[in-house]
């Protein structure tokens, strides 16, 4: 579980990131990255209702949020960056594992 001090949940931030931020696209993912102005990382997610009901758009988070925490988890050297991933549609339909390579391979082409 991705604990609450590493998510992005004002509406304030989103907006700027979206603004300013660096977009890394993907398939069924666009990452959207900021420097962060704390001592660590943060993520946000942000899925359109196109996407899904709110059952679908929900389990989708909590996959992408599992993910996430594996991922830290893993790699405590992580850069200390502000994050915001984007679903696209298709993700709804996609394996858990298909997912978690799609959310690392976006993070470690920010890493690089």
């Amino acid at each position: 579980m991705l604990a609450k001090k590493y998510r992005i949940k004002k509406i304030k931030e989103f907006n700027y990131m979206f603004r300013n931020g660096k977009r890394y696209n993907n398939n069924s993912l666009t990452l959207i990255v900021t420097k962060a102005y704390l001592p660590y990382s943060r993520f946000g997610i942000s899925i359109s209702s196109k996407i899904g009901n709110a059952v679908t758009r929900n389990k989708v988070k909590r996959r992408i949020r599992a993910v996430i925490a594996e991922y830290l988890k893993n790699n405590t050297n992580c850069d200390k960056k502000n994050f915001i991933f984007v679903a696209r549609s298709g993700i709804e339909n996609m394996s858990y594992a298909q997912l978690k390579n799609t959310v690392v391979g976006l993070l470690k082409k920010v890493q690089v």
